[in-house]
C-alpha cells in the first residue's frame, strides 16, 4: 500500500499518520526496528536489514509544510528523494491544476511509479488532501488523473477534508470544492470525507479539552491507520472487495468514518454514531451500507450482537454490511486501547455537504466574484457552469436514492 500527501493539510496529516504507524509497527524515529512483524511490509519498505522507510510521497506547492517535516522529529524517517515542493498554489484550483501544479506533476508521478514498482502486490493507494485549497484540489486532480491512466486497476482511496458549513478560511473554497468533486466523480473512487467543524465537536467525546489543528490531524491519521490495519487484519479482505461492498451505485461514493475506542455492552454502535466525522449525519439519515472493523479483545458473541443490531436498525441486507476483526489493539493519542472499533458508512445524509457547497458557490458566482483569478490562470469560465451542474446532478441522484430507500 502506498500513501500520498498532496497539500498543506495532507502533508501535516501524513506526518501524524506515519508517527502513528511507527508506534503501531514498532519502528523508531530513525526507521529502525528489531521486532518481527510481517504486517509491517504493508506500508513500509525494508531498505536494509531492520531498517524501514515509509512507502509515501509528500508534496505541496508551498515550501513551509515540507520544511516543517524535514526539520521535525521524523526527518530521518523521510528520505529527501520522496519529497517535492514548488512555489505556491495561489489558493485556486486553476493555479494548482493548470500552472504551478504541472511544473511538479511529472516529478511527483515518477516518485509514485517507483513506489508502485517496489511493491510485490499493490493493494491500494491512499492519499490525503483538502479540497478547499489550490494544492488539495488542483494538484490532487492532476495526480489522480495520471494515476487513473498509469494504474487503472489499482484502488485509490482519497481521504478528503470537505468545506465545513460554518468554518471557512478561503473565500474561494466553494469554487475549488466543486471542481475537485467533479474530478472525483469522474474517477469513481471511494472517498472518505471529514470536515473540521465536526472534528472539533467530536473532540469532546474523544476527551480532548482544548483541541487544535494537530489534534484534528491526529484524528484523521487514526482513520487512515484503521483502514490499513483493519484491512490487513482480515486476511480475506482487499481494499477493492471492501469498497465494492460499500459502493452500491456509481457516484454514490462519498463515505463517512467514525471511531469508538472503548467497549461498553450495547454502547459501541451508539458511540460510533456520535463520532461520525462529517457535519451532516442526521438521525434519519439513510445508511446504504456499512463496514465495521473491531480491534482488540472482542468476543465473537459481542460482534454477532453488533452485526444483528446493524441489520435490524438500519435494515441493511447482509451483503451491504461487512465486519472485520483484528487482534491489534488501537493506539489513540499515544495510548494503547484494549478495545476499539472503526466504521465506514455510505449514508445519504452527506448530501447536506453538497447543498452547503452549492449555496456558497451561487453566492459567489452570481456576482462573478474572483472568477478572473481562475480565468487568468488558464481555466475556461464555462467550467464553472458545467461543474456546478455536475454537482447538482449528483445531489439529485442522492435525493432519488433517498426516496427509493425511505421505507
Amino acid at each position: 500500500m502506498s500513501s500520498n500527501c498532496l497539500d498543506t493539510s495532507g502533508v501535516q496529516i501524513g506526518d501524524q499518520g506515519w508517527d502513528l504507524s511507527c508506534q503501531e509497527f514498532k519502528v523508531d524515529l530513525d526507521g529502525q526496528s528489531q521486532e518481527i512483524d510481517q504486517d509491517r511490509q504493508i506500508i513500509f519498505n525494508e531498505v536494509k536489514e531492520n531498517s524501514f522507510r515509509p512507502r509515501a510521497i509528500f508534496a505541496d506547492m508551498e515550501q513551509s509544510p515540507i520544511s516543517e517535516i524535514m526539520t521535525g522529529q521524523r526527518k530521518s524517517l523521510y528520505s529527501k528523494n520522496i519529497i517535492e515542493h514548488g512555489i505556491d498554489a495561489g489558493c485556486t484550483y486553476a493555479r494548482g491544476f493548470f500552472m504551478v501544479g504541472r511544473e511538479i506533476r511529472d516529478n511527483i508521478m515518477d516518485k509514485i511509479r517507483k513506489q508502485i514498482e517496489n511493491c510485490n502486490k499493490l493493494d491500494g493507494i491512499i492519499y490525503h488532501s483538502c479540497i478547499s485549497g489550490g494544492s488539495g484540489s488542483g494538484l490532487t486532480d492532476n495526480i489522480l488523473h495520471d494515476l487513473e491512466i498509469s494504474s487503472p486497476k489499482v484502488t485509490k482511496i482519497p481521504i478528503i477534508i470537505m468545506p465545513s458549513p460554518n468554518l471557512q478560511q478561503l473565500v474561494v473554497e466553494p469554487y475549488n470544492a466543486i471542481f475537485a468533486l467533479t474530478a472525483l466523480q469522474q474517477n469513481q473512487n471511494p472517498c472518505v470525507c471529514v470536515d473540521n467543524e465536526q472534528l472539533y465537536k467530536n473532540c469532546e467525546t474523544l476527551d480532548i479539552e482544548l483541541p487544535n489543528y494537530q489534534n484534528l490531524n491526529q484524528i484523521i491519521a487514526l482513520i487512515t491507520n484503521n483502514i490499513i490495519v483493519g484491512n490487513s487484519g482480515c486476511k480475506s479482505n482487499s481494499l477493492r472487495n471492501l469498497y465494492t461492498n460499500l459502493l452500491i451505485k456509481p457516484k454514490i461514493q462519498f463515505l463517512q468514518p467514525s471511531i469508538s475506542y472503548y467497549n461498553v455492552e450495547g454502547q459501541i454502535m451508539k458511540q460510533l454514531d456520535q463520532n461520525i466525522m462529517t457535519s451532516y449525519h442526521k438521525a434519519d439519515g439513510i445508511a446504504l451500507s456499512k463496514a465495521l472493523f473491531y480491534r482488540g479483545d472482542f468476543s465473537l458473541n459481542c460482534i454477532q450482537k453488533q452485526k444483528y443490531q446493524i441489520l435490524q436498525t438500519d435494515r441493511l441486507n447482509i451483503d451491504r454490511s461487512k465486519i472485520g476483526i483484528s487482534d491489534r489493539k488501537m493506539i489513540q493519542f499515544g495510548q494503547l486501547v484494549n478495545q476499539g472499533a472503526f466504521m465506514l458508512q455510505n449514508n445519504l445524509s452527506i448530501m447536506g455537504l453538497f447543498e452547503n457547497i452549492m449555496k456558497k458557490f451561487d453566492l459567489l458566482f452570481d456576482k462573478r466574484a474572483l472568477v478572473h483569478w481562475y480565468v487568468g490562470e488558464g481555466q475556461d469560465e464555462a467550467c464553472f457552469h458545467e461543474d456546478r451542474y455536475n454537482l447538482e446532478n449528483l445531489h439529485k441522484l442522492y435525493k432519488e436514492m433517498s426516496k427509493e430507500y425511505n421505507y
